[in-house]
């Protein structure tokens, strides 16, 4: 961690709070050291957790940020925000997690943070937050269709795989008999080093093998230039 001194003190909280009200978005700052408490919250992370104001905002979590997080998500985050502060020099962050808001409905939030020292507070965090629960829903949705239609094509195909990014190759295996003892594994080989990719991303690829008398079943990724090794 960088330590970079910033002059923040308490009688610029009026300002910052001036500035707060204007920000489209959850933001506030909280203390490095335990028990790692607010100094300043905007309307809408009020908003955020349901709450009607600064009052209810500090009786839901106890005016810090471990108060914030889910339960039984705080430590991992708090250890990924260490980690990431630790591993870069502009000591920024970034997570997700889950609140739980005031009428006890649990909702995700994505995190960006900033660390940086000062001389009245130490260590703190300015962190703008959003509300994502749609956005990761819709994704999880994406992800369940997808899988669903590649497990039903891996039912009629011997080799079934997902082009992931044209330019660095990188492809998702579902469906085939990699093993190198496998009457299937050169023909799946050859068929990859000669297999022409689309000038396009996230494009789906099928090819059945000439010999299909198995179907096995896996998950994981490769890159075409290992093949081709």
């Amino acid at each position: 961690m960088t330590e970079k001194k910033f002059d923040f003190k308490e009688e610029m909280l009026p300002l910052m709070n001036e500035i707060g009200n204007h920000i489209p978005g959850g933001f506030f700052i909280y203390k490095a050291q335990e028990p790692e408490e607010l100094i300043y919250a905007n309307q809408w992370v009020f908003d955020i957790f349901g709450c009607k104001d600064e009052k209810e905002f500090r009786e839901l979590t106890g005016f810090t940020f471990k108060g914030m997080l889910h339960p039984d998500d705080y430590e991992q985050v708090a250890s990924s925000i260490d980690e990431q502060i630790a591993g870069n020099e502009d000591n920024n962050d970034y997570v997700e997690y889950r609140i739980i808001r005031k009428d006890g409905s649990i909702r995700w939030v994505d995190d960006y943070g900033h660390y940086t020292e000062t001389s009245e507070y130490g260590g703190i965090y300015f962190v703008f937050i959003s509300d994502i629960t749609e956005k990761r829903e819709t994704l999880q949705n994406d992800i369940a269709t997808r899988n669903a239609v590649v497990e039903a094509l891996s039912e009629a195909y011997h080799t079934v795989w997902m082009i992931n990014d044209v330019e660095t190759e990188s492809f998702s295996l579902y469906s085939g008999d990699l093993a190198g003892d496998s009457i299937h594994f050169n023909p799946i080989r050859d068929a990859l080093t000669k297999m022409k990719i689309p000038r396009q991303r996230n494009t789906i690829s099928i090819r059945q093998s000439r010999k299909a008398t198995e179907n096995v079943f896996i998950r994981n990724s490769a890159s075409l230039r290992s093949l081709r090794d």
